[in-house]
């Protein structure tokens, strides 16, 4: 009988452990972009969390510092400066008003994007490649984000729901300014204020206006609202129903951290960053114009990598529990014999 229950243990042990490895090197070495968009999916429903506070997406830097927002170190700025001073170009300004100097900014790197993705590649290569019209939306989010740090912004990526894009905080406005850096896009209202993201989401969502500035300066650029690219990421109002909030800009941290594993593939790498804590989270706003439809979907899929994980790590931990308790048992009966024996 013991015999048969470490067989069939050993048995579900290795074959969980064969689909385990199988399922692990599907994930971590292909080149699918549909796998790796469910990868995304599913990260995003074990690293979200819920908020309904509206006051948290609208405060300003110091603020969701307080809070807990993830922030690059003085002495990681200082030594990235250095590193990227090649692939930056980074030089004085001067007394340009800060709208101007983001428009720089996007334009130093920003070329449309497009493929191959370059999501895998270290920081200053994925600054080259997007001179070369490379790169998705949240490969240019990145390197803004960095850029923009480096020159004394603070910034941070937002989503809807299908593009990545940015808010920095201007000084001169005193608010948070919307930029996508993969189309060289900002907006304003009818009265030429400034939007920040929130602010746009929420005049879309409403019927409200929305005049976009196109600046960009590449022949690839967009130019219009009638651009496919424009309408694929911003011509419904519905894809600002989801509005989530990367809870922090420490990309420069991501950078050193990531380029100390070259030889580990990218995705165990971003593993890794987020055992330790270095990616940060993702905030979802869960207010009345939110679409709770998508919200029950990521709840589900959390529920699914929970189930998974229970299942893998009870059927991973059976076998050698049953071995201990063989062993126990075997050791016990041996004590009984040799007892009696003696008495």
């Amino acid at each position: 009988m013991k015999t048969v229950c470490l067989r069939s243990t050993r048995l579900v042990f290795f074959g969980n452990l064969a689909l385990l490895l199988a399922v692990s090197s599907l994930l971590f070495f292909h080149k699918s972009q549909i796998v790796r968009s469910h990868l995304v999916e599913y990260r995003d429903a074990l690293t979200t969390y819920l908020s309904s506070d509206r006051e948290l997406f609208a405060a300003p830097p110091a603020e969701l510092v307080r809070r807990g927002f993830r922030i690059d170190s003085l002495a990681t700025i200082d030594a990235s400066r250095l590193r990227l001073a090649r692939a930056t170009a980074i030089f004085e300004y001067g007394h340009k008003d800060d709208i101007e100097l983001i428009k720089e900014i996007v334009l130093s790197f920003s070329r449309g994007g497009g493929t191959p993705p370059t999501y895998y590649l270290p920081l200053s290569d994925k600054i080259t490649e997007a001179r070369l019209g490379h790169g998705f939306c949240s490969d240019h989010v990145e390197i803004f984000l960095a850029l923009s740090e480096l020159r004394g912004f603070f910034a941070r990526e937002v989503q809807n729901e299908v593009h990545s894009f940015a808010d920095f905080f201007s000084p001169v406005h005193s608010k948070w300014i919307w930029v996508d850096p993969l189309f060289a896009i900002m907006a304003t209202d009818e009265r030429g204020s400034y939007l920040s993201s929130l602010e746009i989401r929420d005049r879309r969502v409403s019927g409200l206006p929305v005049r976009y500035q196109f600046f960009g300066t590449a022949d690839n650029s967009v130019r219009s609202e009638t651009d496919s690219r424009f309408k694929r990421t911003y011509g419904e109002s519905s894809f600002f129903r989801r509005y989530v909030l990367t809870y922090g800009n420490n990309v420069l941290t991501e950078m050193e951290q990531t380029e100390a594993m070259p030889i580990l593939p990218w995705e165990i790498r971003q593993l890794l960053l987020y055992g330790r804590g270095t990616k940060p989270r993702f905030v979802y706003l869960t207010d009345s114009l939110a679409d709770h439809a998508e919200i029950d979907t990521a709840r589900r899929r959390l529920r699914v990598l929970v189930l998974v994980a229970a299942y893998f790590t009870v059927s991973l931990a059976l076998y050698p529990l049953v071995c201990l308790a063989l062993r126990f048992a075997n050791r016990n009966d041996f004590r009984f014999a040799h007892d009696r024996k003696v008495s």
